[in-house]
This record gives structure tokens, C-alpha cells and sequence, in this order.
């Protein structure tokens, strides 16, 4: 059953290796969070209209300041453990680190 908790915890990758070095691709976190897109709640509504990529809301890409992160929602583990391990696996590959927190309020300039 979903956890419909508004404040989830969130894990954030950061783009930044754990000795100081901007991670490549530039793109890596759009990537990554790619490769999960289809994880999505049980009542999530695409539009069907536009075919493009829609990124799942418990693996997003985000940039704060001059860093890229990918926030990573914990009820990714609810829908696919595996998942979760992945993405996890991948910082930890590529010594990156997870920062522990809740959810962001981004501003959206549109």
C-alpha cells in the first residue's frame, strides 16, 4: 500500500563526487533517473496527447544552486525494491553521495 505521507523521505545524489569532482556526463542525472521512469503511482495520469518522456515522481532530476541531484523518493522501494537498489548502487559506484532528507519546493519559472 502506498504511503501517502506528504513528507516522504528522499534521498538526493549528488553530482559531485565525494572528492570534490563534477560527475559526467553532464547529463547524468536525467539519465539515471530515465531508467526508472516507469515506476509510477498506481493513479498517476500521462498525458497521452504527448508521447514524450515523463520522469516518475519517485526519481526526478533536479539542480540546486550549480548541482545536479537526482531526488529519489523512498516509496520507489514499495513499487520495485530493485529499483531502489539500483539507484543507490549507482552513487555508490560512481562515489557519489546520498544526502538524507523531505521533500523540496522547487520555484518553476514557466
Amino acid at each position: 500500500m502506498e504511503n501517502t505521507n506528504k513528507h516522504n523521505k528522499k534521498f538526493f545524489i549528488q553530482g559531485i563526487t565525494h572528492n570534490g569532482q563534477k560527475f559526467r556526463p553532464s547529463d547524468w542525472a536525467e539519465r539515471l533517473c530515465c531508467s526508472v521512469s516507469i515506476y509510477k503511482p498506481a493513479n498517476y495520469q500521462q498525458n497521452t496527447k504527448n508521447y514524450c518522456l515523463i520522469y516518475s515522481p519517485y526519481a526526478t532530476p533536479i539542480v540546486l544552486g550549480d548541482i545536479q541531484y537526482a531526488m529519489i523518493d523512498e516509496r520507489i522501494k514499495e513499487i520495485e525494491p530493485l529499483a531502489f537498489d539500483f539507484l543507490i548502487t549507482f552513487a555508490k559506484d560512481n562515489n557519489l553521495p546520498i544526502l538524507e532528507g523531505c521533500d523540496i519546493q522547487q520555484e518553476q519559472n514557466f
